[in-house]
């Protein structure tokens, strides 16, 4: 894919952490260095269903 082509394929991560309310955090697996530009790179998320934002203190 040349430098500035969007994108049509999935992008998969992992989750790391977490404990029972206190979600993990997703580590997004980053494109090839061939399929980034030298200067700047934008990943567009489109996500399944709507955000649910984690405002809690922790674990603590």
């Amino acid at each position: 894919m040349a430098p500035g082509s969007p994108a049509t394929e999935a992008v998969y991560g992992t989750v790391a952490g977490g404990l029972g309310e206190v979600p993990g955090v997703t580590w997004i697996t980053a494109p090839e260095e061939s399929d980034v530009d030298g200067h700047c790179t934008v990943l567009a998320l489109d996500l399944d269903g709507e955000l649910d934002l984690y405002r809690g203190a922790g674990r603590g």
